[in-house]
C-alpha cells in the first residue's frame, strides 16, 4: 500500500457469495473477471472465492474478459469458450466480479434462451439498482459506493491539510442480497 485507500469487504463478501453457491449444490462455478492483475478489489474478491472452495468438490472455470469498455455480448471468442459449459447437464453458476460484466453476461443468456435459475445460477459483484427488478433478481453483493466515496474524500481532503500521506486501508462494509438467481 503506497497511499490510503477506500475499499469494500471484498475478501469476506466474495467469500459469502461462492458459499452460498455451494450451499445451492452448484457443482461448477464460472468465474468471468475482468483482468486481476494490478486491481487490489478484483485480488481480495478472487481470494475471498478461492478460500470458500478449497476444501469443497465444485468444479471452477476462469476466464479473463476484456475490460468493460472493450466487452461486448457479440464477442463470439470470448462467449463461444463459455456457451458448452451452460448446456451440458453439470448444475452450474456464473459470478462476474463487477457489474459491466454482469449485465453482459445476462445479455449473453438472453441471446441463447438460457433461463436463470432453471438452466444457470447467476451471481455478481456490484449489486446495481437493476439487478433487483432483472426477472428473477440477481444475487448479488452491493458496495456502499456513496459511503467509500464520502471517506475517500474526506480522506483525501485530511491528508492534504496535514501534508501528510498515511497507508492507510479503510474497509467499508458491503451487504449480500440473496435473490432468486440461484
Amino acid at each position: 500500500l503506497v497511499w490510503p485507500a477506500v475499499v469494500s469487504d471484498n475478501f469476506k463478501k466474495s467469500k459469502e457469495l461462492v458459499q452460498l453457491v455451494i450451499e445451492k449444490k452448484y457443482k461448477r462455478l464460472i468465474v468471468l473477471s475482468p483482468p486481476v492483475t494490478f486491481s487490489s478489489t478484483r485480488i481480495k474478491r478472487y481470494e475471498g472465492l478461492m478460500d470458500a472452495i478449497k476444501t469443497q468438490e465444485i468444479e471452477l472455470k476462469e476466464f479473463i474478459a476484456p475490460e468493460a469498455k472493450d466487452l461486448d455480448v457479440d464477442n463470439s471468442q470470448f462467449w463461444n469458450e463459455i456457451l458448452p459449459l451452460t448446456q451440458d447437464h453439470v448444475k452450474t453458476a456464473i459470478y462476474t466480479f463487477n457489474g459491466p460484466l454482469l449485465f453482459e453476461c445476462i445479455k449473453f443468456l438472453k441471446q441463447n434462451k438460457l433461463e436463470i435459475p432453471k438452466d444457470i445460477g447467476l451471481v455478481g459483484y456490484d449489486d446495481l439498482s437493476w439487478g433487483e427488478i432483472m426477472g428473477p433478481g440477481i444475487t448479488a453483493v452491493e458496495q456502499n459506493l456513496e459511503k467509500i466515496g464520502y471517506v475517500a474524500v474526506d480522506t483525501l481532503i485530511k491528508e492534504i491539510e496535514e501534508k501528510k500521506i498515511t497507508k492507510e486501508l479503510i474497509m467499508i462494509p458491503s451487504k449480500l442480497i440473496p435473490r432468486q438467481s440461484l
